[in-house]
């Protein structure tokens, strides 16, 4: 079959609907689960969180203006779609492409956001905030290139020579494109190789420092699409088969988005991994009791022990980064239910509620008391 005819090309919009809905599914179902296990283990959202979730939204919005911009003729040959479908389908585009604009800037964020709140030195934290502007400035250059890029506006969209008004060259839209790819590249791979080189110059559990490593590793899928679809950028502003030739692009767009939330989402689903692990009878390594609640000397007092911010910030990303160094020889307090030892601690549910509902005789009600009692231990490293 002669592929030099545009009209005998296969139609590709079915495999840009299914790619691009798998990838899309795929980063939102770790998102959601992200946010899930945030909710259920500690009641409450950072604001890392906040700027996964608004993320997602965009990546999702995109995603609708894909399938829209399906059904008026991409991934068909640019020959082969009526003119009014060919204008519909360039709209979609262009608002497609500042939906992804947005979604990677709250993406950027969050992962600012997160490595933050662990909080693994001051120069690593100013590296993070310098990554966050640098991003927020790249990718927000959508603005421009959605709305300003064309006078009036429709003109970006309805390439009729008799609508009036002007346009950027197309150079100038490639430029910002590169900007955005390239800024972006930088960012993950200080995103990645910063902690990983912090990792290097601490002492912490083995099975931590590989965990850490994986997490950090799999960011750099992001980086590996970004660049494949640096490659396809130049495609465009040569192409005079648009609607067919941009399959690629998006597809490695929406893979370069849905590896950065899949990668963002993955170190609070650390301790849900472990569980199912244990489940199947797999031992993980070091993991944290969950009715253990205490911290390391040395950090500020709670009700009923002592813990650091920076050893709760890491607890909450899912990893132990303190350095076993300075934990060795440390005190921790351990709060455990004496009442559940007990013999009224064996007491099912019902008898518990009876208690709370009966009368004293004086008016009064009476109510269960659980009696605690906090050990001391002190932490040895784990090698």
């Amino acid at each position: 079959m002669d592929t030099a005819d545009p009209t005998l090309k296969h139609d590709r919009g079915p495999e840009l609907i299914a790619v691009s809905t798998f990838l899309t599914f795929f980063g939102t179902a770790f998102v959601c689960t992200r946010l899930w296990v945030r909710y259920t283990s500690i009641r409450s959202f950072g604001w890392d969180d906040l700027f996964l979730f608004l993320s997602m939204l965009a990546g999702l919005a995109g995603q609708g203006l894909t399938y829209a911009g399906a059904a008026h003729g991409d991934g068909k040959p640019f020959l082969t779609v009526d003119k009014a479908d060919v204008v519909q389908s360039m709209k979609y585009t262009n608002f497609g492409v500042f939906c992804n604009g947005l979604g990677m800037a709250f993406l950027k964020v969050g992962i600012g956001c997160s490595l933050l709140r662990i909080d693994l030195s001051r120069v690593f934290n100013i590296i993070v905030i310098m990554c966050m502007v640098l991003s927020l400035l790249v990718n927000l250059t959508v603005f421009g290139g959605t709305f300003g890029a064309c006078t009036p506006i429709e003109k970006i969209w309805n390439k009729d020579p008799e609508l009036p008004g002007n346009c950027w060259p197309k150079e100038a839209s490639l430029v910002m494109s590169y900007v955005q790819t390239v800024g972006n590249i930088a960012t993950d791979l200080a995103f990645s190789i910063g902690p990983l080189v912090y990792l290097s110059r601490v002492k912490v559990s083995r099975y931590n420092k590989w965990a850490l490593r994986g997490v950090f590793l799999i960011g750099l899928t992001a980086t590996a699409c970004a660049i494949a679809k640096a490659t396809e950028l130049p495609v465009l502003t040569k192409s005079t088969d648009p609607t067919y030739d941009a399959v690629d692009l998006v597809i490695w767009v929406k893979a370069e988005f849905n590896a950065g939330l899949f990668a963002a989402s993955l170190p609070p689903l650390k301790s849900t991994f472990e569980k199912i692990l244990r489940k199947m009878g797999i031992t993980t390594g070091h993991t944290t009791p969950a009715n253990t609640y205490g911290g390391y000397g040395g950090g500020r007092r709670s009700r009923y022990g002592e813990y650091s911010s920076r050893s709760r910030g890491h607890a909450s990303m899912g990893f132990n980064l303190t350095n076993d160094n300075e934990t060795r020889g440390r005190t921790a307090y351990v709060m455990h239910d004496v009442s559940r030892s007990s013999p009224s601690g064996a007491e099912s549910m019902e008898e518990d509620q009876k208690h709370i509902l009966e009368s004293d005789g004086n008016g009064g009600y009476i109510t269960k008391t659980t009696e605690y009692s906090v050990s001391r231990v002190t932490l040895e490293s784990h090698r």
